[in-house]
């Protein structure tokens, strides 16, 4: 991502932005936390399975040097005695790369969940640009990576020196020790540097961690730009959806303006508002609107009420009312049965109609 733009980026990754740039390999993953519970979990495998690689081993030499002694040496024998030794020793061997494997991908998975970024794998002219390269190398990431190898070693050489000074007094012992009394010393000495060392990486690959999150945080930050692009995109052109909006106001103003012919009385207000009502005995609690307007729309209800003849009557603070609380297609609250009752009731007389209830 080009640094030029950094200051602007202000705003916090949109989900889709955050998606994308996954989708490229920009996710915060720490070298150190594979790095560190391998040592962890492989000092861990060997210690649990140390009598059984250890079988295996003795195993192994056995088919390789004992049987060499009655091996004729012929193609077929020498295939076949070789054949034997890498099976031996893949038995050997195999649990502990196969665990090991399973915590590599643990590892990884634990941090990012699974990731195919195949962008990441195409040439990139630029990463030979010399200035890019001499920037990264000076990078806040650079010194944090360099910072965190010194520390390392600094943490592994204080570790061995500190477990080994504890040790110091019991040296001079080891020469009275027998072969395999002294193996088996130097081994438990082994393992708990090691698995000292291993918890205390685990510790730094956490804070690793911890920053990776940060920086890419602040690596997916986007300008106030890029959030209205993106917006745009998840969303809708503002203008579209605008459109889009005009466009259904303009059908459903055309689906009311049907409606008005079989209205049974229009209340006006006296061209400003106009309110559409109809009343079926047979199928509504109460009359309904079935269309409504102001200025404009109301000037063509009451033209389109007029050439088909239905009755107009004007009250201003009914028609306001009306169309102010009753939306179309709903039928009146009770508050406008008395009022709207008269009006109907002078509409059917006028008509000749009878009342409806």
């Amino acid at each position: 991502m080009p640094d030029e733009d950094r200051d602007q980026r202000t705003e916090r990754a949109t989900p889709r932005w955050r998606e994308e740039q996954r989708r490229k390999g920009r996710v915060a993953k720490s070298r150190e936390i594979n790095s560190s519970a391998l040592m962890l979990f492989g000092v861990l495998l060997l210690y649990f399975t140390a009598m059984s690689v250890y079988r295996g081993i003795s195993g192994m030499m056995n088919v390789a040097f004992g049987d060499a002694i009655v091996c004729n040496w012929s193609n077929a024998a020498t295939l076949s005695h070789f054949s034997a030794v890498i099976v031996q020793a893949a038995k050997t061997f195999a649990p502990v790369f196969l665990g090991l494997a399973v915590v590599a991908a643990a590892s990884a998975y634990g941090q990012v969940g699974f990731v195919l970024a195949a962008e990441s794998l195409e040439p990139n002219i630029n990463r030979l640009n010399p200035i890019s390269g001499f920037k990264r190398i000076i990078s806040a990431k650079a010194l944090f990576r360099l910072g965190t190898s010194l520390a390392k070693i600094a943490i592994v050489g204080a570790t061995i020196y500190l477990y080994l000074s504890r040790k110091i007094d019991e040296f001079p012992l080891l020469a009275e020790m027998t072969a395999g009394r002294l193996l088996i010393y130097i081994a438990e000495s082994m393992f708990m540097v090691v698995l000292i060392t291993a918890l205390v990486l685990i510790v730094i690959a956490a804070i690793d961690y911890a920053w990776q999150r940060y920086q890419n945080e602040k690596d997916l930050r986007m300008t106030p730009q890029q959030v209205k692009e993106e917006l745009k995109r998840s969303e809708g052109d503002p203008l579209v959806k605008a459109r889009v909006r005009q466009i259904q106001r303009e059908m459903a103003r055309s689906r009311m303006m049907q409606d008005v012919p079989d209205a049974d009385v229009i209340v006006r207000n006296p061209t400003h508002f106009a309110v559409a009502l109809k009343y079926d005995v047979k199928s509504m609690n109460a009359p309904k609107v079935t269309a409504k307007g102001v200025n404009k729309i109301a000037e063509r209800i009451i033209a389109i009420a007029e050439e088909h003849g239905v009755p107009a009557v004007e009250n201003k603070q009914l028609a306001r009312e009306l169309y102010r609380t009753v939306d179309i297609g709903h039928e009146i609250s009770g508050k406008f049965y008395r009022a709207v009752a008269e009006v109907l009731a002078y509409v059917y007389q006028l008509s000749g109609r009878k009342a409806a209830g």
